[in-house]
């Protein structure tokens, strides 16, 4: 919540200086908290979402990013869940604000999105699936790596193609 906040804060202060035009850029955590910020701030004109996703019950419970699988393992221990399966369904409950209940809330967008093929911080499953869903023009590019390469691999490859995108939607 405190993300969203702080991005919903930032919209703010680019309308109160008279932005044009405002897109939002995320990588990783960045890109999954976009998602809502792209969809419901209706100033918000593009995306770039990079090795992002939704459903982060299914991240949380099978995301092999080591922080977040300590804090998985420890729940599991003391709660005494026993498999992964289990912890995503107690997670779907309890998961309050999820992502990909805000996709095309206004409309159709403009999205940049770059899926991570071998990725085991953000599941791939769960990049295809926010870039799968989400409407208007959207430009996907896949790169065959894990998260961190492809995360490098899409800057050293595709940020002049962004670039340009981002001056024909903005």
């Amino acid at each position: 919540l405190r993300a969203i906040a702080a991005i919903r804060q930032s919209i703010e202060f680019l309308r109160s200086q008279e932005v044009p035009r405002i897109g939002i850029f995320g990588t990783s955590l960045g890109a999954i908290m976009a998602v809502p910020a792209l969809n419901l701030e209706p100033d918000v004109k593009a995306g770039i979402l990079v090795a992002g996703g939704v459903n982060l019950a299914h991240i949380m419970a099978y995301s092999k990013q080591r922080s977040v699988a300590e804090i998985r393992n420890m729940r599991m221990r003391k709660y005494g869940i026993s498999t992964d399966e289990e912890y995503e369904k107690i997670l779907q409950k309890e998961v309050h604000i999820e992502p990909f209940d805000f996709i095309n809330l206004n409309g159709s967008k403009n999205a940049f999105a770059v899926v991570a093929l071998q990725d085991q911080s953000v599941p791939t499953v769960d990049q295809k699936l926010m870039t799968d869903t989400i409407q208007g023009n959207v430009v996907i590019r896949y790169h065959d790596h894990d998260h961190i390469p492809s995360i490098i691999q899409a800057y050293r490859t595709n940020r002049y193609e962004v670039l340009s995108w981002l001056k024909g939607v903005l």
